[in-house]
């Protein structure tokens, strides 16, 4: 009997821990669970603000970081359950094996580090056995990496597409095909977008069918714009987007590109989009000039080649009778294609430029075999042969800074920073521009005068020039003049040295109508119908320079640690 009694108190108090042993488990559970949820709402809270600050500090603003945070957090009305709010400003870069590291750098903010600290009850329940508190903290890394693409001078909107003869020559030379459109036509491929991801699809869909002669093994942007291909093919596939997403005459370059002996180099796309290493998703959506793009890799595709443009449809003379016709010819040769730039601003802590495009590098050749009638009585004129040299080198725009919108509001811009490029000009004999044309004038058979005419390279350099852009209602267009000599008026300055060799008549009467009367007019009429309009569809532009902002996307929030 006794030992069943001692059985059954032994029970009893086994049973009392137990219970005592639940208890304190449960006790556990419910505070670790608790602190397990305040953790996470204190990250929540964490990401949140670093969120939002980061839509004034780094490439999108200059507010400090820690005003930023405060402000955010006030914004929530959070601060008093908060023991520590910080906010730090640097920049994150990745290690070998691709691990996000976060470097203070107050001179140098790209990114936003936010630190919360908050201090709650160990236990609920248990409050009086742990006074202490538990300090639960959180960081968050985040930055705001604007997006713009632009155009350095090149494309339709810098230049009169009513000159659409020009416009035919230049693509008929670069396609070997002829190519004849409208004013309209042209005006209608301007406003043809295209986007990375338009590009993607189609490089997958053109190598499936066998249209080009590269296998595209691309899944991504990245892959997309590494990949190396066959000249031809690059503006076979840059075409192909131009006609979905354009008129008629998209359709109809398209056509002639496909059918075209084009070059068999390698290539990358990435040579005429400039995208940001990692940032082609991000700008993947981005808009993108379809038939700019179609221009800059037919350019890319000819850089071995020297290229003769028919300007026959093209009237030169000024409404000079009896000067041009049938000798003009003009060579380009395509030495740098010109450049689109897809990408952020320009890192001051890393030194990490910003986005940049440029326009193409050139050379220019033409010459002009005119005879000339001055319908002076007894007096003849040597035949012109006249030669205009233009040697180009590149421009180059940077994406340097931006301000972005607020979450809610319209208040964004970039600033661009652009430097025009050189421009070397001649004017001289069809032989060599760089040597003076020399005119013999003659009265009854004998030398009367010798005329001595050229001018010396006009060259056309500037310093950085900066461009501030309101980023909406977007494409948006800007050009900056500088002091220095257009083509136009370059090429009027001439150097004239006349000889006397004989008597009989006033050398004015002679001089002036041949260099006021003819040839002055005709180098005017070569500068504004054919060279000017030209370099400007290739992106140069004497003694200015043209850019625009075709997109800009501000709204990509990103977490980095």
């Amino acid at each position: 009997m006794n030992r069943a009694r001692d059985q059954v108190g032994a029970v009893g108090i086994a049973m009392l821990l137990m219970l005592g042993v639940l208890l304190v488990v449960g006790v556990l559970l419910v505070d670790t669970g608790r602190l397990q949820f305040e953790q996470r709402a204190l990250q929540g809270q964490a990401d949140e603000i670093a969120l939002e600050a980061a839509r004034d500090v780094g490439l999108c603003g200059d507010a400090e970081p820690q005003a930023a945070v405060t402000a955010a957090v006030e914004r929530r009305d959070i601060g008093d359950s908060l023991a520590l709010a910080t906010g730090l400003g640097g920049r994150v870069e990745s290690d070998a094996e691709g691990v996000n590291h976060f470097h203070v750098d107050p001179a140098g903010v790209e990114s936003l580090l936010v630190e919360l600290e908050r201090e709650v009850p160990r236990s609920l329940i248990a409050g009086p056995m742990f006074p202490e508190p538990v300090t639960l903290s959180a960081h968050a890394v985040a930055e705001r990496p604007p997006q713009a693409t632009f155009a350095l001078g090149s494309g339709l909107t810098s230049v009169d597409t009513g000159r659409a003869a020009l416009l035919d020559a230049l693509l008929s030379a670069l396609i070997t095909e002829p190519v004849s459109l409208s004013a309209v036509s042209y005006e209608g491929l301007a406003n043809v977008d295209v986007t990375l991801r338009d590009l993607l699809e189609i490089a997958g869909d053109l190598a499936a069918l066998g249209v080009v002669s590269t296998e595209l093994d691309v899944g991504t942007p990245d892959d997309l714009l590494d990949a190396t291909v066959v000249a031809g093919d690059l503006a076979r596939l840059t075409a192909e987007a131009l006609a979905r997403n354009g008129p008629a005459a998209a359709a109809t370059i398209n056509d002639a590109i496909v059918g075209a002996d084009l070059p068999d180099d390698p290539v990358r796309l990435g040579d005429v989009l400039a995208v940001a290493a990692g940032g082609s998703d991000a700008a993947a959506g981005l808009a993108l000039d379809g038939f700019e793009l179609v221009m800059a890799s037919l350019l890319l595709s000819n850089t071995d080649n020297t290229l003769a443009l028919d300007l026959d449809a093209l009237d030169l003379g000024g409404g000079i009778d009896g000067l041009l016709a049938p000798d003009v010819a003009l060579s380009l040769e395509v030495i740098e294609a010109p450049q689109l730039a897809v990408g952020e601003p320009a890192r001051a802590g890393s030194g990490t430029p910003g986005a940049q495009a440029r326009s193409a590098q050139v050379g220019l050749q033409l010459t002009v075999d005119a005879g000339l009638d001055l319908d002076l009585v007894l007096v003849a004129v040597d035949d012109l042969d006249l030669g205009v040299e233009v040697e180009a080198a590149p421009a180059q725009a940077e994406f340097v800074s931006a301000r972005c919108a607020p979450l809610s509001g319209h208040c964004r811009e970039a600033d661009i920073e652009v430097r025009p490029g050189l421009a070397e000009l001649r004017v001289g004999s069809g032989a060599d521009p760089a040597e003076p044309v020399n005119l013999g004038v003659t009265l009854l058979g004998a030398p009367l005068l010798g005329v001595e005419l050229g001018t010396a390279a006009v060259v056309s350099e500037t310093e950085s020039l900066g461009m501030e852009f309101e980023a909406d209602d977007l494409p948006r267009s800007q050009v900056v003049a500088t002091s220095l000599p257009g083509a136009a008026e370059g090429i009027v300055n001439l150097d004239v040295e006349v000889n006397v060799l004989g008597t009989g008549l006033p050398v004015d009467a002679v001089l002036d109508p041949l260099l006021g009367g003819i040839i002055e007019p005709l180098l005017i009429a070569i500068a504004s119908e054919v060279l000017e309009p030209l370099l400007a569809l290739l992106g140069i532009r004497t003694g200015e320079a043209h850019v625009e902002l075709k997109d800009f996307t501000d709204g990509h929030y990103e977490l980095l640690q």
